[in-house]
């Protein structure tokens, strides 16, 4: 047992019921103790002092009662508290009990009245797991976070007089931090591979067309696996680096990646699909991108954590999903369902996926499918074992026209 930090009523109320037990009227007390008449009269009825006897400072040592149980095994604790005020949200509850937010979540709490007009609050709370502290830790992070780029402008002019285009670089399966067991394991050549590889497809795209928007797919198994050297269900991966050290490095290197898009292009749009490796490392990823590229006005970074998106260009619909969860018929199955609002608007209906690492290219009722192959080259025993490492590695895009649909495909040998 011990003291709350306010007993304050706990000791008015003791104070109250002493004067009362000497004859004094409420409205004696109430000049007293500097308290409207009318409170000390709730608290004569419900504390029923006419049929208790005075106990002294009881009513202040019940206040901040507290115990704490916790099972370990399960990650679940109870506390009990005792106070004077109801409290009324979980902000209130969070800080009264003292919990420690970086460890516990508040997963359901109990308010009951007791016969002397104190509170007894009771909290159940459940420990976080490794990647909801995290996260948690991350967006906190990200709160306070000051440092941002200077904004990038456009140096390379597009041929004004063609239609507008949209330039899309599907990119899937980076596994840019992946352990080769072949030996090609010099992350900073992956970066510059890259980014040759990108800038060559920038140059033959826009040379003879005009590119007015880009969109640049994040996410997708881009680091290999999640900060626990596991991917995001549990299974073992080897890295190239520590995961502190691959996550900076390869922030650093999407930071030149966009900086490149954005000088070629008016419009940028990043967009976040989750991969199956690296789910929540992704979303960190793109989450300090839009921090960091914060004041660029002509960029807009998707950090929804959402499996599958939807984007409209010109009568053009496009899905961009992994590739992970759903089978090619699946997705043209649901496309219609969630892009309902502008279906009927769009002439043109394409779906982009990865994850298994190889092409495949398909007619589904009028929607094109496409599966690209992985951009990383790193293989795996098990990639060998299994036959993963035939199909070779290349970097995809794909130009969408205005009023026309694809009309180029851009391939790169990594």
């Amino acid at each position: 047992m011990r003291n709350g930090a306010d007993p304050q009523v706990g000791q008015l109320q003791a104070k109250a019921k002493k004067l009362f037990d000497e004859g004094l009227s409420l409205n004696s007390i109430a000049r007293q103790l500097k308290i409207d008449s009318r409170t000390i009269g709730r608290w004569r009825d419900k504390l029923d002092w006419n049929k208790t006897v005075y106990k002294g400072l009881e009513y202040i040592n019940t206040q901040g009662a507290k115990t704490h149980k916790e099972d370990l095994e399960k990650g679940t604790a109870e506390y009990e508290y005792v106070t004077a005020t109801e409290p009324r949200t979980p902000d209130e509850i969070i800080k009264m009990l003292k919990i420690d937010t970086t460890v516990w979540k508040l997963s359901n709490y109990y308010n009951k009245e007791q016969a002397d007009g104190t509170w007894r609050i009771t909290a159940l709370v459940t420990k976080l797991t490794i990647k909801e502290s995290v996260t948690s830790e991350f967006i906190d992070f990200l709160s306070t976070y000051k440092y941002c780029a200077k904004p990038i402008v456009k140096v390379i002019k597009n041929k004004k007089d063609n239609p507008n285009s949209c330039l899309i670089f599907n990119k899937q399966d980076a596994h840019l931090d992946k352990f080769d067991v072949d030996g090609n394991n010099n992350i900073d050549d992956r970066f510059r591979g890259v980014i040759d590889k990108l800038e060559r497809i920038l140059i033959r795209s826009t040379v003879v067309n005009n590119v007015s928007e880009m969109i640049y797919i994040l996410g997708s198994d881009i680091f290999d696996s999640e900060w626990t050297g596991m991917t995001t269900k549990g299974t073992p991966q080897k890295s190239v680096m520590p995961y502190q050290q691959s996550f900076k490095s390869i922030c650093s290197h999407e930071i030149d990646v966009i900086n490149l898009l954005l000088s070629y292009v008016d419009n940028l749009k990043v967009i976040f699909i989750p991969g199956n490796h690296d789910q929540f490392v992704g979303w960190h990823l793109v989450t300090w991108l839009k921090s960091y590229y914060r004041l660029q006005p002509n960029l807009t970074i998707d950090t929804n954590p959402d499996d599958t998106k939807y984007v409209q260009f010109s009568n053009t619909a496009i899905m961009f999903n992994h590739g992970d969860g759903m089978k090619p018929e699946k997705l043209a199955q649901v496309f219609p369902i969630g892009f309902k609002n502008n279906w009927s608007a769009c002439d043109n209906r394409y779906i982009f996926t990865g994850d298994k690492h190889h092409t495949l290219m398909k007619d589904i009722g009028g929607i094109t499918f496409y599966q690209i192959p992985a951009l990383g080259k790193a293989s795996s025993a098990w990639d060998k074992k299994h036959g993963w490492d035939m199909s070779k590695s290349e970097m995809t895009a794909f130009l969408i026209t205005e009023g026309q649909g694809m009309t180029d495909i851009y391939k790169e040998q990594m």
